[in-house]
């Protein structure tokens, strides 16, 4: 998948730097209600703007989620420099400084094409009902974080280059099966 992604011609090729965040559905979801899905979404862009003032921030839209619903925060609190962006997951964070994830199986996109990428996720009252064991994600070695602090601590820790991929990545470099999840069974 690397090589086709590495080959493919986008239409982001023309912004130089920049992060993506890929958000996920609070609507009838049992994974995120709707104040965790606002502080996770404002959150993430308050710390991206103030370690990176000058990077685009492009939200990928989870396939479920209603576009709608992150143009109304945009609007809402005025957000600047930052626009929904509905390209494939790995196209899109292949050329990323680095990517956010709130909780989707993107990560593991942007992660194959060895971009850092950090989960970013509270726990709402229901998700442990769906995941007993929390994220699974976490499980694996793959940045995890619940807060702000953390947030930006994993984001300068990128900055100045004391980032590690996870050991998952080079699995998922070498992975021409396009079913991913099978790493998180091993």
């Amino acid at each position: 998948m690397v090589n086709h992604v590495k080959n493919y011609t986008d239409k982001n090729k023309k912004i130089k730097i920049y992060i993506v965040i890929f958000s996920r559905p609070y609507k009838n979801s049992a994974y995120i209600d709707y104040e965790t899905y606002e502080f996770l979404l404002l959150s993430s862009y308050k710390i991206v703007n103030k370690l990176l003032p000058n990077y685009k921030i492009f939200i990928k839209p989870h396939p479920r989620e209603v576009e709608s619903d992150i143009l109304y925060l945009i609007n809402r609190f005025k957000l600047k420099n930052i626009e929904i962006n509905t390209e494939h997951s790995a196209v899109l964070a292949r050329d990323a400084f680095l990517t956010i994830s709130l909780w989707t199986s993107a990560i593991l996109d942007s992660l194959s094409m060895g971009i850092p990428s950090i989960e970013y996720f509270k726990e709402s009252k229901n998700f442990l009902v769906a995941e007993p064991e929390g994220s699974p994600y976490r499980k694996y070695g793959i940045s995890s974080v619940n807060n702000e602090l953390d947030l930006e601590l994993n984001i300068k820790n990128i900055i100045n280059n004391s980032y590690k991929n996870p050991d998952i990545v080079e699995n998922l470099k070498k992975e021409t099966n396009f079913d991913f999840f099978k790493f998180l069974d091993t």
